[in-house]
């Protein structure tokens, strides 16, 4: 395997939120502490749900590749193999890692996060609204939301750990909001030109809430 230069970005389209903290950071239970103000550091984060059928598969996988290649050069291919078998790539399947979760079963997802707030973005009367330049507030009826349908803008890259941990992350970029889906429990960057206009308009309100009803390789 030869070392690349490509981009590492992608615009994955028609993906479905889930796990989503957009509006603030979500600081769990490992979250890691900032040394100046001795505070837990949170991440921006959301589950990008996509079916094993979604026509951007083979991309994504092709630039989970490419990032091992840019990290690990010449040993990129053993470190995938190892990435994976530990579950450690970015793309997950749900049925394993969100057991018992129904809008994960037989799908796929992307676990993407980001350190600073992601570009949020909505269409609105043939204009995106953007968190970037201050057009676009949460109290949108169209803001990104768990269940909601979106279009985002993720960045794959590999990392190593000082202890030995190898892994495969995605950093979330940008979200755009596409259409409303059921929403989901458990609701809590990028240009604005990178992302087109969507088709029709932002209205109507979001979905009620519904409660939730009761591994091979990806490389």
């Amino acid at each position: 395997m030869t070392e690349t230069n490509q981009p590492m970005t992608l615009l994955v389209q028609d993906v479905r939120l889930a796990r989503v903290s957009l509006i603030r950071p979500y600081i769990g239970k490992d979250a890691k502490v900032d040394p100046a103000t001795g505070k837990q550091m949170g991440k921006y984060h959301a589950d990008c749900i996509i079916p094993p059928i979604h026509p951007q598969l083979a991309r994504i996988k092709e630039l989970m590749r490419a990032a091992a290649v840019k990290k690990w050069k010449g040993e990129a291919e053993q470190f995938l193999t190892q990435i994976a078998a530990q579950d450690k790539l970015c793309l997950h399947r749900g049925d394993i890692t969100r057991a018992g979760k129904p809008e994960f079963a037989g799908m796929l997802y992307i676990s993407a996060s980001n350190d600073i707030q992601p570009n949020i973005v909505v269409t609105d009367n043939g204009v995106n609204l953007s968190t970037q330049d201050g057009s676009l507030t949460p109290a949108h009826s169209c803001y990104p939301y768990a269940g909601s349908r979106a279009n985002v803008i993720l960045d794959f890259w590999g990392y190593a750990h000082p202890t030995g941990g190898k892994g495969i992350s995605c950093t979330l970029m940008g979200v755009q909001f596409l259409r409303h889906d059921v929403r989901l429990a458990g609701s809590s960057v990028a240009s604005t030109s990178e992302f087109g206009l969507v088709a029709g308009e932002a209205d109507g309100a979001p979905p009620a809430q519904t409660a939730a009803t009761g591994g091979s390789g990806l490389i």
